[in-house]
């Protein structure tokens, strides 16, 4: 003679057990947003750091790709004397620092 109950509790653990096995076993979610560190070039490094422009250093700004000594002192010059940077358009007021030169380092940048 069968057991309603014992075959009700048999079919609820298989379910469970069905349920937590897939669970485990089952394909394991990517983190697609973190970047592996060892395998990168500086320009991909730099692609996923910013710079923020109102506060760069230097040192910073020179770290930017088609960026050397007289167009880092040329931002950091227009900087001091026009107070922060707004708009992109800004940026281009730059001397020095044109319109193909600063879509190049857009990437780099914090959004204004």
């Amino acid at each position: 003679m069968k057991h309603p109950k014992k075959d009700l509790w048999l079919a609820i653990a298989l379910l469970v057990f069905g349920y937590l096995f897939l669970w485990i076993m089952g394909p394991q979610p990517q983190i697609l947003d973190k970047p592996n560190l060892d395998e990168m070039t500086v320009e991909e490094f730099l692609k996923h750091t910013s710079v923020n422009i109102n506060h760069a250093t230097r040192e910073e700004l020179m770290e930017l790709p088609g960026i050397g000594t007289a167009l880092a002192d040329a931002i950091l010059e227009y900087r001091e004397e026009h107070g922060p940077f707004t708009s992109w358009d800004e940026l281009e007021a730059v001397p020095g620092l044109g319109p193909e030169k600063l879509d190049a380092i857009k990437i780099y940048l914090d959004t204004l």
